[in-house]
């Protein structure tokens, strides 16, 4: 064997380990987060957070702040404000008068800042009332946290999300291990105190609510607070995401086509094209499942830079600009399965420049297809 031969084969073999390995560690991560997944499919018991609120309490006023209680053994009460001796009262669902503190600088580390504690032990449901008022205007923040058996726990698809895409999420209402059915579920996208988006999240009768945020053009470092509110039992949740500009995006599947390469009228392959549109010119995965409109998995397809480089039928990497790949399904994985078409596609990108980082995503829907077609 010559010697420009061997070292294109220890080429090929090199970049084959190394996108194997690539490719095994995200396989073994989306492993592990669906191991995680599973794990925490019942939220753990403890504290979380029922209310937290800002506002600005006029000179000479009074606010009230509402606060539901239901299924809380002890509440932590902190306010925080600007000015000292705000003073804070708190009643009881018939209007009883049970606790008090002023606002002062002993606990806060924050020069300006002033702040008072207020804890109750196995406070009695229903709707309480925080009661502020101070002798000049003061800004305030309350946050109430809760050692509890019920729990709210929020997910969302990811923590980052490229610019333009939607943000889903998914909340679920625990009481030990019991879904609590009903209630409302609200989402608010923030930035710092600033509100971006609110949403309604639908729920249905198992407990779950879903939403869907539209998707953001800037990028950012936004919170996400969840609300849910089932009879006197609120509970929060805030996730900090990131929202970034990819160096790569999927425009759209271009065309599709069946691939019937010795003329026998049956297809061996599934052909679709997918327009990519590159920023940085690094190495990318292009990965596709095909799946059954009820979820149920066919047959795989990618498309890897790196490898079509060692193979000598492409570049290592992709020019900035709108190219084409084309993505093939085996006909036989798709006749073997005996499901008729359409079929749903699930394509992922990967930027390998950047440690196998998921950049952008897009589902796709095929035209119908007879399993008769293939072979």
């Amino acid at each position: 064997m010559k010697k420009s031969n061997q070292k294109y084969w220890v080429g090929v073999i090199l970049v084959l380990a190394i996108t194997g390995l690539i490719i095994a560690g995200i396989t073994y991560y989306q492993s592990y987060t669906r191991q995680i997944n599973t794990l925490q499919k019942f939220a753990i018991p403890g504290t979380q957070q029922v209310l937290a609120v800002s506002g600005v309490l006029q000179s000479g006023k009074q606010q009230s702040e509402e606060l539901p209680v239901g299924d809380i053994s002890s509440v932590l009460i902190t306010v925080i404000s600007d000015r000292p001796d705000l003073l804070t009262e708190i009643e009881d669902p018939q209007g009883k008068l049970v606790a008090s503190a002023r606002t002062s600088d002993s606990y806060m580390a924050i020069e300006g800042a002033y702040s008072a504690d207020l804890k109750m032990t196995a406070p009695a449901d229903g709707i309480w009332l925080i009661v502020l008022s101070a002798k000049s205007e003061t800004q305030y923040s309350i946050v109430v946290t809760a050692e509890t058996a019920t729990v709210l726990d929020v997910r969302t698809d990811s923590p980052r999300y490229p610019t333009g895409s939607y943000i889903n999420v998914n909340a679920k209402l625990f009481r030990e291990r019991t879904l609590l059915s009903g209630g409302t579920a609200r989402g608010e996208l923030l930035l710092g105190s600033n509100i971006i988006q609110t949403i309604d999240l639908s729920g249905s009768d198992d407990g779950v609510f879903q939403g869907q945020f539209s998707p953001v053009s800037e990028v950012m470092r936004p919170n996400i607070l969840v609300t849910a509110r089932n009879g006197t039992i609120q509970r929060q949740v805030e996730l900090q995401l990131v929202i970034f500009e990819p160096s790569a995006r999927i425009l759209r599947v271009q065309s599709e086509q069946l691939l019937d390469s010795d003329n026998d009228g049956k297809a061996g392959q599934l052909v679709i094209t997918v327009q990519l549109d590159i920023r940085d010119a690094h190495s990318y995965s292009l990965a596709a499942h095909l799946e059954s409109q009820k979820g149920e998995t066919i047959t795989y397809a990618q498309y890897n830079t790196a490898i079509q480089a060692a193979l000598g039928q492409g570049s290592e990497t992709l020019s900035p600009g709108q190219v084409t790949i084309p993505l093939s399904f085996s006909g036989q994985d798709i006749q073997e399965r005996g499901i008729n078409g359409p079929y749903s596609v699930r394509l992922v990108l990967y930027d390998i420049g950047q440690a196998g980082a998921e950049v952008n995503a897009l589902e796709y829907v095929t035209h119908s297809y007879s399993i008769n077609e293939f072979k």
